[in-house]
C-alpha cells in the first residue's frame, strides 16, 4: 500500500489512512481462498522488504557524480575549465578546475571547451548543437552510473528531489579531439 502514494502526488497527504487501508486490504484477504492467502500475504511481504533492502543497497553504492570525479582528478590538468550542468556536481573546487559553459543551455560551438561533462538531469533533451558536436568532435572519456536492481524499488514522483534521477544521476565525461 506504501508505494500506491509514491505513484500519485496528492495521494501522499493520505498516508494517516494507511492502517485503516492494511485493516481492509486483510479482511480482503481473508475472504480469498486459502492457497491465494498465502500468495496474497507472501507478496505483500515482500515486496516492501525487497524495496526496503534495495533502498539500502542503493545508498550504500557510490554516488555517480563522486565515480566521475575520481576521472577528473585523473584526467583533467588542473586550471583547465569543464563544462557541466552545476558548480556542485561533481563537487569540484572552482579555482581548481573553473565551471565552463552549460553543455545545456550555452551555444558551445563557438568556443568548444576541452571537457564536458553531461548529466541526465535535465528534462528534456540537450539542444541539437551540443549533442551533434559531442559527437563529432569530443571523446567519451567515462561515464558513471548506478545500476538499478528493482526498478520498482526507484519509483518516485517525477521530479520529487528524492527521485531516482536526482540521487543517481548518470554521468559521462567527454574530452574534445
Amino acid at each position: 500500500m506504501s508505494l500506491i502514494p509514491l505513484r500519485w502526488p496528492l495521494l501522499r497527504y493520505l498516508i494517516p489512512l494507511l492502517p485503516f487501508l492494511a485493516i481492509a486490504a486483510g479482511m480482503a484477504i481473508a475472504s480469498l481462498a486459502e492457497e491465494w492467502q498465502w500468495v496474497v500475504g507472501s507478496a505483500a511481504l515482500v515486496f516492501p522488504l525487497g524495496a526496503s533492502l534495495a533502498q539500502v543497497h542503493y545508498m550504500r553504492l557510490p554516488h555517480p557524480a563522486n565515480q566521475i570525479l575520481l576521472v577528473i582528478l585523473d584526467s583533467v590538468p588542473p586550471g583547465t575549465p569543464v563544462s557541466r550542468l552545476m558548480t556542485g556536481l561533481p563537487p569540484l573546487d572552482g579555482k581548481v578546475y573553473p565551471m565552463g559553459p552549460n553543455p545545456f543551455v550555452d551555444d558551445l560551438t563557438r568556443d568548444p571547451p576541452a571537457w564536458v561533462l553531461t548529466a541526465d538531469l535535465p528534462d528534456q533533451e540537450y539542444p541539437a548543437t551540443t549533442r551533434v558536436l559531442l559527437k563529432k568532435s569530443y571523446d567519451r572519456i567515462a561515464e558513471a552510473r548506478s545500476p538499478r536492481i528493482l526498478a520498482w524499488a526507484t519509483l518516485g514522483e517525477s521530479g520529487a528531489p528524492h527521485d531516482w534521477k536526482y540521487t543517481h544521476p548518470w554521468m559521462a565525461l567527454y574530452r574534445r579531439r
